[in-house]
């Protein structure tokens, strides 16, 4: 550090100082950094790859630390599936309730698959699924978050689309819009061309247009 660096910091008020975190911060801190070890664990590695000691390496934190805000893996994987799902909650559009945006179904397709599809943590959800399977006790309790928030989700979307839930044809057509965005997010990696995601994501929204509008 230089001179006039140190320097400057040693001259800070009261009021400009860093404030020292809390114990409750260092934790929330703690919590955050393990969920996003886990996250990008899931992705790099699969399910397989993901223990203790390479989360713990991965958020650059002592294993012990982590086991002392999870005590298990399946502790670990709930807390890194809620993290990912309140990501997907408090983003675009469904972070824009109680007075929701309203958009268009192919608006509504672009939005999804930008917050969801793309992010680069979905995959790791796709995996958790995988390892549930064989876990009855993680199933329930992954179930338990997934549904919450699927109930939360479509209460959203209807709002934003302006659909009567009442119409099957359009609760239908969303749910197969998020279906068809799940498959494409799926296979984009392995089919590899470069292009492959975009090109079926235009095609899906030129068909929920053309359904919209039959």
């Amino acid at each position: 550090m230089s001179k006039e660096a140190g320097s400057s910091k040693s001259k800070q008020s009261p009021e400009t100082a860093t404030r020292p975190r809390t114990q409750a911060e260092r934790s929330s801190r703690t919590r955050q950094v393990v969920c996003e070890a886990v996250l990008d664990c899931l992705v790099e590695h699969g399910w397989e790859g993901v223990s203790s000691n390479s989360v713990a390496a991965r958020a650059g934190i002592s294993r012990g630390a982590l086991v002392h805000q999870y005590p298990t893996r399946n502790d670990m994987y709930v807390a890194a599936y809620k993290f990912l799902i309140d990501i997907w909650r408090e983003g675009y559009p469904f972070n824009t309730a109680p007075d929701y945006v309203r958009l268009s179904i192919t608006e509504m397709i672009d939005a999804i698959w930008a917050l969801i599809y793309e992010n680069k943590w979905f995959m790791a959800s796709m995996e958790l699924v995988m390892v549930s399977e064989k876990d009855g006790e993680l199933s329930r309790r992954l179930l338990e978050v997934y549904t919450a928030w699927v109930a939360e989700r479509d209460d959203a979307a209807m709002k934003i689309l302006g659909i009567d839930p009442s119409d099957r044809n359009m609760v239908d057509l969303f749910n197969l819009s998020l279906a068809t965005l799940r498959g494409i997010a799926m296979f984009s990696n392995a089919s590899g061309e470069p292009d492959y995601a975009q090109r079926h994501v235009e095609r899906w929204k030129a068909m929920a247009r053309a359904a919209v509008d039959s």
